[in-house]
């Protein structure tokens, strides 16, 4: 299996040089780069060695909201986030809208819009969709509840 590609600082200081039109020492001395460091971990997070986001589609529907909202940026946080998120691994299948990534930096777009606009660009079908934390708390609930009933 080959190594899964994960960005880092310097890959999205790469990208801000570019967008920007400026210098690398410019962008690396902006106040705000750490939020884009915070958002770039964020798709990577685990507890006891399980992974929160496993699957690549999952990690890039993490990236891009924290990416975009987080504005590390002066100008571009919306563009940066899309060419990010734009991997080589994906493929052939490409979109250049924006507009996806306006409604997600904007808030309008939900977690599970953005897991299904980054499907639909894969290429993936499989469209099964792990539970959202709120909808697995209240499985609980109701497993829990059941069981004492008995």
């Amino acid at each position: 299996m080959a190594p899964r590609w994960e960005p880092s600082l310097e890959d999205y200081v790469n990208i801000a040089v570019y967008l920007l039109g400026s210098d690398r020492a410019a962008v690396t001395a902006l106040p705000r780069l750490a939020l884009a460091e915070s958002a770039l971990h964020a798709p990577f997070a685990s507890f006891g060695g399980v992974e929160a986001y496993p699957t690549l589609v999952e990690q890039a529907a993490v990236l891009l909201p924290h990416l975009a909202k987080n504005h590390p940026l002066p100008d571009a946080n919306m563009r940066a986030a899309f060419l990010l998120a734009n991997t080589p691994e994906w493929g052939r299948r490409r979109c250049h809208r924006r507009r996806p990534v306006k409604r997600v930096a904007t808030g309008e777009a939900t977690h599970e819009d953005v897991l299904d606009w980054i499907r639909e660009r894969t290429g993936q079908t499989e469209m099964s969709r792990r539970p959202s934390p709120e909808r697995r708390g209240k499985a609980r609930k109701y497993e829990l509840s059941s069981s004492l009933a008995d």
